[in-house]
């Protein structure tokens, strides 16, 4: 058994091993109790918030339940809302404990457990505020995409997690996307929160479905193991949101951002550089970021060749374009002004070719299609390149897709 196989090994017995313990001694204690929970459910939404309408239970049977319909949003529905947005941005920093109900359950592809100190221990010790999470879990981040009511008594989030894995020499980087679905209390409490991984989790329509536990090990196991790259280029990304990491694809957005394009010909690497470096109309230079992209038209998405790089630029609010930095004329090519954009990605290995952008372009739609997004109409597919960045199975490639307005996007 060589080393790398060893360090799976450790790393999937140290995080398994609790996971299951956990589960196991919950579902016990939940056995006993649950009878008792489902008699008392719709007791506990007793409010004078609430007015109640009858409606039918599913559409095979014509037996009939009483549940409650909110009038207008509670005050302290409002004051939840508000609270997770504090705690999301803060990474908990503090946890408002006062929202939250004292016999709080959490569920999510790895643990769950009951009770409003073990959840506020589970939040501190990701964000590295306790001695074991400051060992294991290095550069915490939560951002919050969006925030939602989804019912009644229900709330959803959809979310980006990342940190670094400290016990591993390399200290690999581990990026979690999902929604988070809470469901309150009488008193607007959360009650429950149960999360999904979009990496695990997400099934066809866009709707989602639990897994066993060992599932969201081993995704963690996969991403800190994950081939890495070499970087040669000393060029700048671009930077991005990521708003979903899926099996097979990711869901980025983009700054609008201001480019030039030239023909993608021989000739196309030294007219960029020369623009680059001072040869236009203000003799001002730039350092292009990364990557190169490279847009293919026509109805069977052929070649255009042409391709973008980006300079540096501040961005207005309101479209995301440069601010205050001219963008100076060109001969060569042409200057562009590209708003933000969502798009949908995966990478590839093959070198910008007809067949290879056809072929991403065609299998993305599909997946992004299965999971309920939609491909804007377009007249260019792009392909995009790490100048400069390598892999061991080949260069670094990615095709894009841009997507239709969404409602978390």
């Amino acid at each position: 058994v060589n080393s790398s196989t060893r360090s799976r090994l450790v790393v999937l017995l140290f995080l398994w091993i609790p996971t299951t313990c956990t589960s196991v001694l919950r579902s016990r204690s939940r056995t006993k109790t649950q009878v008792v929970r489902q008699r008392n459910f719709f007791k506990s939404f007793v409010s004078p918030h609430v007015q109640f309408r009858r409606v039918h239970a599913d559409a095979s049977t014509s037996s009939e339940l009483e549940r409650p319909m909110i009038k207008d949003e509670p005050l302290a529905l409002k004051e939840l809302k508000a609270c997770i947005e504090r705690e999301y941005n803060s990474f908990f920093a503090p946890m408002e404990r006062e929202f939250y109900n004292q016999n709080v359950e959490f569920i999510d592809p790895t643990t769950s457990f009951t009770g409003i100190d073990k959840y506020q221990g589970n939040v501190d010790m990701l964000a590295g505020r306790t001695p074991f999470g400051k060992f294991i879990f290095g550069e915490p981040s939560l951002q919050l995409h969006k925030i939602e009511q989804t019912g009644d008594w229900s709330l959803r989030t959809r979310w980006t997690l990342s940190f670094r894995f400290l016990l591993l020499p390399w200290q690999p980087k581990a990026i979690f996307t999902g929604i988070s679905d809470y469901t309150l209390d009488k008193d607007y409490k959360v009650k429950m929160q149960q999360d999904y991984w979009d990496s695990i989790n997400l099934s066809g329509g866009g709707e989602y479905a639990s897994k066993p536990a060992i599932a969201g090990v081993l995704d963690l196991i996969n991403q800190l193991f994950e081939k890495d790259y070499t970087d040669s280029s000393n060029r700048p990304e671009l930077p991005y949101t990521l708003l979903r990491r899926a099996a097979g694809y990711e869901i980025r957005k983009y700054p609008g951002y201001d480019a030039l394009e030239v023909p993608l010909d021989s000739d196309a690497p030294s007219k960029l550089a020369a623009y680059t470096s001072g040869n236009n109309d203000l003799k001002q230079t730039f350092r292009p970021y990364s990557p190169s992209i490279i847009l293919a038209s026509g109805e069977n998405i052929q070649t255009r060749s042409i391709l973008r790089y980006i300079p540096p630029h501040q961005q207005r609010e309101e479209d995301g374009l440069s601010a205050t930095t001219t963008i100076p004329n060109s001969s060569v090519g042409n200057i562009v002004h590209i708003p933000s954009t969502v798009v949908a990605v995966i990478p590839t290995s093959e070198s910008a070719g007809d067949s290879a952008i056809q072929r991403g372009y065609k299998q993305l739609s599909t997946k992004v299609g299965v999971d309920n997004m939609s491909p804007k109409t377009v007249e260019e597919a792009v392909y995009v390149q790490f100048d400069g960045r390598q892999r061991d199975d080949g260069i670094c490639g990615e095709i894009w897709v841009p997507l239709e307005d969404h409602p978390w996007l």
